[in-house]
């Protein structure tokens, strides 16, 4: 009996002990198993934690995106009105400005001529060319060839009136030209402009006499300039009919002026080079 009490004692130590060993592997186990889960869930934790500042970065990079498009176009939006504004003052500025040759300062003789504003060719005839005459070597019109008298004269700059549509070559089709823009009442635009007008006080203006008035790009100029308190000493060449009521009409134009009608020169070549000291003694005199 007392062998089989050691027997089953011993036994039950071996089960005791089988018993505590599978305790400790279970306690073993689930502390790996609760360590594996913490690692895991701290894992996880990370991923998101790093998903989280992700997003956050990807959002702080869309906003700077964001406003730097914005501010961009902002700018865009400041900048493009100043550059419509120059596109558009380029766009309205066709005509230029002639700055004034060296001479008195308050004096200008002004003319109009067929020269400048009509394309001649190279070869243009003056004998056969009305309003033309050489000056030496020099094809000039006729009122400009007065107006470069007058301005030595006068020790005065030289202006020409020139327009943006020219004249035809040939007379014929000028004059009738000229008298369908006198009938319509057309104002031809200028392609240059006087600087410093308001400095001035006398104002020489050398004109031919077309159809008995101002050539209509006369009108265009008194229209642009105010003549108030300055005077207009009247000049012209003609092929017969003088001056026309042409001073009467300048100073219908700017009743502000003091015109005067000064000289005129029957438009041939003969006449013209005797008028040059008629005119320049009238420039002397006054």
């Amino acid at each position: 009996m007392k062998g089989n009490n050691a027997k089953t004692m011993k036994i039950m130590k071996k089960r005791g002990l089988l018993s505590a060993a599978a305790l400790s592997i279970a306690l073993l186990l689930s502390a790996c198993g609760n360590a594996a889960q913490g690692t895991q869930a701290q894992t996880q934790e990370t991923a998101q934690a790093q998903q989280t500042a992700q997003a956050g970065t990807e959002a702080q990079k869309e906003a700077d995106t964001t406003a730097a498009q914005t501010t961009a176009g902002a700018s865009e939006s400041t900048a493009t009105p100043e550059k419509d504004a120059e596109d558009t003052t380029q766009a309205a500025e066709p005509a230029q400005t002639d700055a004034q040759p060296a001479g008195s300062g308050d004096k200008l003789v002004v003319y109009f001529s067929r020269m400048g504003n009509t394309d001649f060719p190279a070869d243009v005839d003056a004998v056969t060319s009305a309003s033309l005459v050489m000056d030496g070597d020099t094809l000039r019109g006729n009122a400009e060839l007065l107006a470069k008298w007058i301005g030595e004269a006068a020790n005065a700059p030289v202006y020409e009136i020139l327009t943006v549509d020219k004249y035809p070559v040939s007379y014929d089709e000028t004059i009738d030209l000229a008298l369908q823009e006198q009938r319509d009442g057309k104002r031809p635009a200028l392609a240059n402009h006087i600087e410093s007008f308001e400095a001035l006080k006398t104002v020489y203006l050398v004109v031919p006499n077309w159809w008995g008035d101002l050539p209509m790009p006369l009108y265009t100029f008194f229209d642009e300039y105010d003549f108030t308190g300055k005077t207009v000493c009247l000049f012209a060449t003609h092929g017969g009919s003088g001056f026309s009521g042409m001073a009467d009409t300048v100073a219908g134009l700017e009743p502000g002026a003091e015109v005067i009608s000064a000289e005129k020169a029957y438009h041939s070549e003969d006449d013209l080079s005797e008028a040059e000291q008629t005119f320049k003694d009238w420039v002397a005199a006054h």
